[in-house]
């Protein structure tokens, strides 16, 4: 048993970092993988192995098939649009409102899993960076384009991983933060934990809901001062930092950048005031970055119920995207809170996951009806690159982001069967997925749509051949536990 529990603890801190995903019965786990649950139930001092609010059960091998399966299933969606398809402003399958995200959310919780140091970590990126950029660069030549005139849009998905790795850097002493604070003797069930956890729901005890409403009142407080306290620091020391540096040293660099910054409403010319303006609409823009990460630092020391810190990370990111307009700038630091929410996820749950999670896997078809009414028919355009500007449109775009968002962190890997690797042998999509992320945009650049998507659908048997190898004994033992030993039709 603890052979089993220590191989599930793989590119995870500590065994008691391999919290189960949901309490209850998982859809299509594996024997091993009840076994590592049971193993780190009785071998760990963290409350959170047992609590409703805690992540993730790796099959056999250490691996999680929910999040693969999203990765794969992002990128996949990613390279469809990039093709030059009309999906993304149509919003087809509300792509908008979670492709990248998942990409992000998945991409702060495997940071907060890995052991990797960080300079480790960030190198791996930086390879793939380097190499993607060169792959680009070498069509933009070949095709006799002039990227010097437009290096945004040559690196292009790039700036992904260009975005990701400044993210991480800037999350790695929050990161530590966290796992400080995660296993503190504070971070124990209430006395009834139905409050939370949704487990004998109607049966909660007075005190304890008081106590909610306390722990919620005191997110509430913190929510607030951080947001003022920002809004000062920003306006006071941040703005006239920012205009010297637009107009003196980092303005032979902005202008390098070619006409892709023109998308991101940087001025031309070394003009003080429309500097001010742009770094106004900029620090706008980011104090919501900044207030999430200053929510999260304060309210870990004072709630006595860490897995509540993502609900006030909720209430203070989607209050400010409805309520409040936010230029084309804030694309990728919505991808750094995204990040931040993958992150905090990782270390301190979410309250109430397992209840939410059952619901919406029940009722999955009232979730897809929410997200008609939410993007009613004929709606059209990209507001995640140019956010609304009408309040109503805004708000009903942001629910629906919100709406998601629940969804992953909630019921994302009740969806997924682990047989998806284990019995299909598809684990050489993930390297099919890399590959694709890393090439596609060469033949954007070079080849015709239909030579395109003969690319995308002629590379997977090459993985297929080159990476789709014989199943591992142990997994196909799992896989034949499941079905008794038979195929059916």
């Amino acid at each position: 048993m603890q052979k089993d529990a220590a191989r599930c603890s793989r590119d995870v801190e500590s065994c008691r970092e391999g919290q189960p995903l949901f309490d209850g019965k998982a859809t299509a786990s594996s024997y091993t993988a009840h076994a590592c649950e049971k193993s780190f139930a009785q071998n760990s001092a963290s409350p959170l192995v047992t609590n409703s609010a805690a992540f993730l059960p790796a099959n056999y091998n250490g691996h999680y098939p929910c999040l693969d399966v999203v990765r794969i299933l992002c990128v996949l969606l990613c390279v469809v649009d990039h093709g030059g398809t009309k999906f993304g402003v149509w919003n087809t399958m509300y792509v908008q409102s979670w492709v990248l995200q998942y990409l992000y959310y998945v991409c702060g919780f495997v940071f907060g899993m890995s052991s990797r140091p960080l300079i480790g970590y960030c190198s791996r990126l930086s390879l793939y960076f380097v190499i993607g950029v060169g792959v680009n660069l070498s069509a933009w030549s070949i095709a006799g384009l002039n990227w010097r005139e437009d290096f945004f849009g040559m690196v292009f998905q790039f700036w992904f991983v260009f975005g990701l790795i400044l993210f991480l850097l800037a999350l790695a002493p929050l990161k530590r933060c966290l796992a400080s604070v995660r296993d503190l003797p504070r971070n124990t069930h209430w006395p009834s934990v139905s409050t939370v956890s949704g487990v004998g729901a109607g049966m909660a005890d007075p005190e304890n809901r008081w106590e909610l409403a306390r722990e919620l009142v005191k997110g509430f407080m913190v929510m607030t001062a951080s947001c003022g306290v920002v809004h000062s620091l920003n306006m006071l020391v941040a703005m006239p930092v920012l205009v010297t540096l637009f107009t003196g040293p980092l303005h032979p660099v902005i202008e390098g950048m070619g006409d892709s910054t023109k998308f991101w409403g940087c001025p031309e010319g070394t003009d003080r005031n429309e500097w001010q303006a742009f770094s106004t609409t900029l620090l706008k823009d980011s104090e919501l970055s900044v207030t999430n990460v200053l929510i999260v630092l304060l309210f870990i020391r004072i709630t006595s119920r860490l897995p509540l810190t993502m609900w006030v990370l909720f209430l203070n990111t989607y209050l400010h995207k409805c309520m409040l307009y936010r230029s084309q700038t804030c694309r990728m630091l919505n991808a750094f809170d995204y990040t931040l929410m993958g992150l905090s996820f990782h270390y301190l749950g979410l309250a109430g996951r397992r209840v939410i999670g059952e619901y919406l896997a029940r009722y999955w078809f009232m979730f897809l009806f929410t997200c008609s009414l939410l993007w009613q028919p004929g709606m059209f355009g990209r507001f995640d690159e140019s956010p609304p500007t009408d309040l109503a449109v805004r708000f009903r775009y942001y629910l629906l982001e919100f709406w998601f968002a629940i969804f992953f962190f909630t019921a994302v890997e009740r969806l997924v069967d682990e047989r998806i690797f284990s019995k299909d042998r598809l684990h050489f999509l993930g390297h099919w997925s890399l590959l694709m992320f890393l090439i596609h945009k060469f033949f954007v650049v070079l080849a015709t749509p239909m030579e395109y998507w003969c690319m995308l659908v002629g590379t997977i048997p090459l993985c297929k051949l080159l990476f789709g190898g014989g199943q591992p004994e142990a997994n196909r033992d799992t896989a034949s536990s499941r079905d008794d030993g038979k195929d059916d039709l």
